[in-house]
């Protein structure tokens, strides 16, 4: 409706306390309260000092800023003008800062000085009007080819400006045991809209698996875009790639149990079960990252209608990675099921599967 928010009040506070200052100097304070005394760029003029609790406490702290009044204004931009006993302040300090005033332009004591960081040099360069990524199926984090097979990738070009643009890209691809291949193409795109080239990798190596390094080089009249980089898994037919605890991940995850993700690792609960659809190959292979924490037990089962379970792998050790043979499972749905001991220890961090169909 038109009403400013408490955050509203707060920014327009800070403005008005501390724009044009710097940080000049720490305020001795025991913790957890923290201070710190601002002063005006220009070095003329008054000092101002921040007050805070770094915990959602409040607490009493005297100041002894060297003056006999001062302007105190909360987080909110409410200000009163409290006076010293002494020179000496006593104040409660909470979370919310508080900005105390009106006590001079030099330092006041029982402060340690804020080294100040050097010079920095502003980067006036304007960045191209366009960029680059590679259209990778979102069933998996990394973009494949087929051994063996006239492959390609598609490039996404996007104009982020209000004018027509002409883009000269140079790319190489490096399969492993074979001769880096370069090649050429040029793409017009439109205002404000993305184009899409078809960079042609040649053919695979037929054997051997891993991964193929593809490097995008572009110019735009006379800017370079920053170049892309990126890994091409080498596959028969599909792959499916993901992090645990990643957004991919969940579009196999079929129960995740009482199990629980940090940055790019499942692990505890009562197991977790994937689903994989191989209803159109004939081979398939899952290479694990999983293990359990401390060493302790895992176990990679597998199964058709998700009642009985065959164990494929199990041990007790710290993550590493396990292949899976999943081709007595291909022409149908496979569940996947990771669990552990007791403890509820297991844990995984990456999964690559792979498939080929005659």
């Amino acid at each position: 409706d038109g009403t400013p928010k408490p955050v509203w009040h707060a920014y327009a506070a800070l403005i008005d306390n501390l724009l044009g200052m710097r940080a000049a100097a720490r305020l001795e304070l025991p913790a957890p309260l923290r201070g710190l005394v601002f002063q005006p760029e220009s070095g003329e003029g008054e000092a101002i000092a921040v007050v805070w609790s770094s915990d959602s406490d409040t607490h009493e702290a005297t100041l002894a800023l060297g003056s006999d009044s001062y302007t105190l204004t909360d987080m909110l931009g409410e200000s009163r003008t409290v006076t010293a006993t002494d020179e000496s302040l006593l104040l409660e300090i909470g979370p919310q800062p508080q900005y105390i005033g009106s006590f001079g332009e030099g330092l006041p004591s029982h402060t340690l000085p804020i080294e100040q960081l050097p010079e920095f040099e502003r980067n006036d360069r304007i960045p191209p009007p366009v960029w680059m990524s590679l259209d990778i199926p979102p069933h998996t984090r990394r973009a494949y080819v087929q051994r063996g097979k006239p492959s390609g990738v598609r490039l996404l070009l996007h104009n982020d400006s209000d004018k027509a643009q002409s883009v000269s890209i140079s790319y190489t691809i490096d399969y492993p045991g074979q001769d880096p291949i370069g090649r050429n193409a040029t793409a017009h795109i439109a205002p404000w809209e993305q184009e899409t080239v078809l960079l042609d990798l040649g053919t695979p190596p037929s054997e051997g698996d891993g991964l193929a390094d593809l490097r995008v080089d572009a110019m735009v009249a006379d800017q370079a875009i920053p170049p892309l980089l990126e890994k091409l898994r080498l596959t028969d037919t599909f792959a499916i790639e993901f992090l645990a605890g990643s957004a991919i991940e969940r579009r196999f995850l079929v129960d995740s149990g009482q199990s629980a993700t940090a940055p790019s690792v499942r692990f505890g609960g009562t197991g977790w079960v994937y689903g994989f659809d191989l209803s159109h190959v004939d081979h398939a292979a899952a290479d694990l990252y999983v293990g359990a924490h401390e060493a302790g037990y895992w176990r990679v089962s597998a199964s058709i209608d998700g009642q009985l379970w065959d164990t494929l792998v199990e041990g007790r050790s710290n993550r590493d990675w396990h292949t899976i043979d999943l081709t007595p499972y291909a022409g149908d749905v496979v569940y996947v099921r990771i669990d552990g001991g007791d403890g509820g220890q297991q844990q995984i961090e990456e999964a690559v599967l792979t498939a080929a169909a005659s």
